[in-house]
């Protein structure tokens, strides 16, 4: 993670009071009271001593067994070092202190042995002071604490970039944008870790299947404009040609019209267009290719069963019409809804469909099955059929083309006014217009958080 001016990014959020700004239009808080009724600990408070003394560049990198801060000396050098002294151990908490100079760094290191606790692991910090950076080091043990600083400051002042370093900057002008803070996570690891787990019986991936030899990372820009927005942009890179790309591609544009879809007093939007009928598909086809037969048997006797106990061809009816998007809409609550807790704000849940009646039918038919469970009430608004659970705030409507599903009747009215086009107010909502500026993106999140006449924006776009 880097931040090119820390001391800019706190300006513009101590300027806009970006904390205040977690409420709705009519002043009621949202998060703003559970986020701070917990108090803060010494630890935090040490943290915050030590950010708000920070002036320039700051660099945060972490492996497996380290992790590291370093930042550019500021305009006051002794507040900062004060401040990073404070948050060092004490020698009489079992810590054993040594300094020495390296690569041109005076450098504190403070460890200690915490064998009989943890089975030999030993606990290691270090406080660097050096002519170009200051910086905060730990480890799980003393070797892995040097190595890292050896690894770190040998390299400054000079040219010499990392393959990640390498992999942000490529990155960055992909998304031709560099926030205020940048982040790139290699989950290369991470991902052929997790292939072992997720491989078909009988069928042994390999990391070249899965990921093939290139980088697998995920970038992120952040930045605070003032006054406006903060926002977030993405991209996660994929080798092509692999499993993992081929998946990727059941991923698509988030379609325009669905703006027009989104109630104008939306508060908050999270959309997905991902194909789930088509990733079915290619799962089937990737199954068929690595002749995982035994998978695909599983598969096939599992619509089978579920065919035969409820009378529904449950791939052709459900499975095959779920081809997105996905989207999750919070509601402004009003001056009449009491919102204690973000989910009691109205809010509905949106599928898309490839064939809605088809999708409804196969409902209707399951219908006798859940009655032991719950009780759904057929009704019509706007001439689209709505169930309503018998004794819950709870509904579920069908639309040509989606679904929607919302947690109460405000919701679920609101949201099927916008989708069949009835009458809202003459300009589209902010929501509505963060939409229709982002053409193309796959996915989106973006949540008004107003304050007086103050207006901000979090989009995170992939």
């Amino acid at each position: 993670a880097r931040c090119s001016s820390v001391s800019l990014l706190r300006d513009r959020m101590e300027n806009n009071r970006w904390a205040q700004f977690l409420q709705t239009n009519t002043g009621q808080g949202l998060l703003i009271d559970s986020l701070m009724g917990g108090g803060g600990n010494d630890e935090i408070e040490e943290m915050i001593e030590i950010g708000s003394a920070l002036n320039g560049e700051c660099v945060l990198f972490s492996s497996e067994t380290l992790t590291g801060f370093l930042t550019t000396p500021p305009t006051n050098a002794a507040a900062l070092k004060s401040a990073m002294q404070a948050w060092m151990p004490e020698e009489d908490e079992g810590y054993n202190h040594a300094s020495q100079v390296m690569f041109g760094a005076q450098v504190d290191v403070f460890a200690r042995d915490r064998s009989e606790l943890y089975g030999g692991v030993l606990d290691a910090v270090a406080l660097v002071h050096h002519p170009m950076a200051f910086g905060l080091f730990t480890a799980d043990n003393g070797e892995e604490l040097l190595n890292g600083l050896k690894s770190s400051l040998s390299s400054l002042g000079t040219n010499h970039r990392s393959p990640l370093v390498e992999a942000l900057a490529a990155r960055r002008s992909q998304v031709g944008h560099a926030g205020l803070v940048e982040f790139i996570l290699d989950s290369s690891q991470t991902i052929h870790a997790m292939v072992d787990e997720f491989s078909p019986p009988g069928v042994t991936l390999t990391r070249e299947q899965t990921l093939g030899k290139g980088p697998c990372d995920l970038y992120l820009s952040l930045d605070v404009q003032p006054g406006t927005r903060m926002e977030m942009r993405g991209h996660f890179n994929v080798p092509s040609g692999t499993l993992a790309s081929r998946f990727a591609d059941c991923m698509r544009p988030l379609p325009m019209g669905l703006a027009d879809s989104i109630p104008h007093d939306s508060i908050a939007f999270t959309g997905l267009g991902l194909d789930l009928a088509a990733g079915f598909e290619l799962g089937r086809k990737i199954l068929a290719e690595l002749k995982a037969e035994e998978a695909l048997d599983t598969v096939d006797q599992g619509l089978a069963a579920g065919q035969a106990m409820t009378g529904v061809d449950l791939e052709q009816a459900l499975i095959r019409q779920l081809t997105g998007p996905m989207a999750l809409v919070f509601l402004e609550p009003g001056d009449s809804t009491k919102a204690d807790d973000i989910f009691d704000l109205p809010l509905f849940f949106m599928e898309g469909l490839g064939n809605g009646v088809l999708f409804q039918e196969a409902f209707e038919e399951l219908i006798p099955l859940g009655e032991q469970f719950i009780e759904l009430n057929l009704s019509d608004v706007h001439g689209v059929d709505v169930y309503q659970a018998s004794g819950e705030d709870f509904g579920l409507a069908f639309l040509p083309e989606a679904f929607v599903v919302a947690l109460n009747n405000d919701a679920l009215v609101r949201a099927i006014t916008a989708a069949v086009g009835e009458e809202q107010s003459n300009e589209p909502g902010r929501i509505s217009a963060t939409l229709m500026a982002n053409p193309g993106v796959c996915g989106l999140a973006t949540t008004v958080m107003s304050l007086s006449s103050m207006v901000a924006r979090y989009s995170c776009l992939m």
